[in-house]
């Protein structure tokens, strides 16, 4: 402005000027409410997922999960699982499969449980529950 009155800038520019940094600072203030709207999702997608944490039967958890969210249950809480499939047959069929009998034979848990595995089932299903 004292350039403006030292008569050193003329109106024109100086009006020029006042109507760029007036759209910098919309597009500020645009980019600032953006960011501001971003930051509240995911801190209510935080909230929601901590709520869950603290709730977390992993058995019912489990039970009802999608088969994404069962590989990071089993990623976070076994290492290893062995399991002895058996297939039962009709006795008068021509031996055609009629059955399964699947039974854990080993389990080698994580020690400690794989946090990383555990925090992507709760996010997954603290998002599942937004829907």
């Amino acid at each position: 402005m004292q350039a403006y009155y030292d008569k050193v800038i003329q109106p024109d520019l100086l009006k020029s000027e006042q109507k760029r940094i007036n759209n910098d600072i919309k597009q500020a203030e645009t980019v600032i409410a953006e960011a501001e709207s971003r930051l509240a999702i995911i801190n209510a997608r935080r909230d929601r997922a901590l709520e869950l944490a603290h709730s977390l039967d992993i058995g019912k958890a489990y039970a009802k999960a999608n088969p994404v969210i069962r590989r990071h249950f089993c990623k976070a809480l076994f290492e290893k699982l062995s399991i002895d499939d058996q297939v039962i047959y009709h006795k008068r069929q021509f031996r055609a499969p009629r059955d399964h009998h699947v039974s854990i034979t080993q389990v080698k848990w994580h020690e400690p449980i794989s946090i990383r595995h555990l925090t992507h089932a709760i996010l997954a299903l603290s998002l599942e529950r937004s829907k």
